[in-house]
């Protein structure tokens, strides 16, 4: 089991536990009233890049003739991951449609 896993799992337990001694309680219940509070009420999610980021595609060939090949690093270091990736795949297409 993924370390992970094992934290969730405990949390879970421990959770059942709060809860039983909420019911059994009230004076528990009001302590830990304002703690809860605090929580936020749904999961928390990452939130995702698009898939298919093509925004800055376009403009490679631009940012190139417009910087030096210093420059152009320091542009490309300042994209995400997912903008990266489509940056060499529309540039790996290019190259591939004009070795045809």
């Amino acid at each position: 089991m993924q370390a992970t896993k094992k934290l969730t799992s405990l949390l879970r337990h421990l959770f059942a536990l709060v809860e039983e001694e909420i019911a059994r309680n009230s004076g528990f219940a009001v302590k830990l009233d304002p703690i809860m509070a605090a929580l936020p009420m749904g999961p928390a999610r990452p939130t995702r890049s698009p898939k298919n980021p093509m925004t800055a595609v376009t403009d490679v060939l631009a940012v190139l003739q417009e910087k030096d090949e210093s420059e152009l690093g320091f542009w490309a270091r300042s994209l995400d991951i997912p903008t990266l990736k489509a940056v060499i795949r529309a540039t790996v297409g290019l190259a591939k449609g004009l070795q045809r």
